[in-house]
Order: C-alpha cells, then sequence, then structure tokens
C-alpha cells in the first residue's frame, strides 16, 4: 500500500508532535505529500454575557497567534529534515468534521494522528477526536500515542 498524500492533525500536545515524527519518516519513505493541519474550535456563549468583552474574538486570537507559532516549529522541523510541508489553520465548530472533510477533499491516503487515550469519565467528557476521525473517514488512520 502507498500513501501519497499524509495528513496530520496537530493540536500541539506531545503524542500529536509524535505522531508528526512517524509521519516525517513515512513520507521519506513512501515520498508522498505531507499536510499539517490545526483545527482551533469554535465555542459560542451566549452573546448577553460577553457581548461588551468581545470574548470570543479574543480568545480566537490567542488560539490562531499560538497555532501559528506552533505549526512554525513543526515547518522549521520538517524543513531541517529536507521535508515540504503544508500547513493550514482551520476553525469550526466540530474539529472531528473539519479533520474528515479536509481528508477527503484532499484525498487523503493516510491521517497519523496522535491519541491521548483518555478513557473512562475523561473520555465521556471531552470525546475523543482520534475515535471520532477513524470512525469516519474511508482512508487509512494511524493512531500514535
Amino acid at each position: 500500500m502507498e500513501f501519497k498524500k499524509i495528513l496530520v492533525p496537530y493540536d500541539g500536545s506531545e503524542c500529536s508532535f509524535r505522531a508528526f515524527k512517524i509521519a516525517i519518516e513515512m513520507v521519506k519513505k513512501f515520498n508522498s505529500k505531507l499536510t499539517v493541519v490545526t483545527v482551533i474550535p469554535k465555542f459560542y456563549h451566549t452573546r448577553s454575557l460577553y457581548a461588551n468583552l468581545n470574548y470570543e474574538e479574543i480568545l480566537l486570537k490567542k488560539q490562531r497567534d499560538s497555532a501559528k507559532k506552533a505549526l512554525s516549529k513543526i515547518q522549521t522541523n520538517a524543513k531541517k529534515q529536507g521535508i515540504g510541508v503544508s500547513i493550514d489553520i482551520l476553525e469550526s465548530n466540530s474539529v472531528v468534521k473539519q479533520i474528515v472533510s479536509l481528508a477527503k477533499s484532499n484525498k487523503i491516503d493516510l491521517i497519523v494522528m496522535g491519541t491521548h487515550g483518555r478513557t473512562g469519565l475523561y473520555k465521556l467528557i471531552l470525546g475523543s477526536v482520534a475515535n471520532g476521525v477513524s470512525q469516519r473517514v474511508s482512508c487509512s488512520v494511524l493512531l500514535v500515542r
């Protein structure tokens, strides 16, 4: 099986960085194209509580700035290894749906993503992006802890 297009959803965590490093090795092996994406979740609060503070826009700006900084390090790391990488920052009400949509529209062959390995109550409350993505895409998924 050949993986011509590899996608790495990156959230800045250690496990997503490990997934990125594994994807780099796969890119070298298969001569693949690499895309790294960060999806910033949009959370809408009751407008009346935050209308004067523009809380949501301030939060989104901080998240965008943080994502740009993290992805700049990823791009530098890939470049040092002679790998070209396409970087994208997206915003969505559903991180899972956005990753799935991106994978389908770009005809991704493999998604390499980190998983925090949450179980029990944490998984119930926070859900699992990795689980949601792996159940909804038709391409291969490699989960990294």
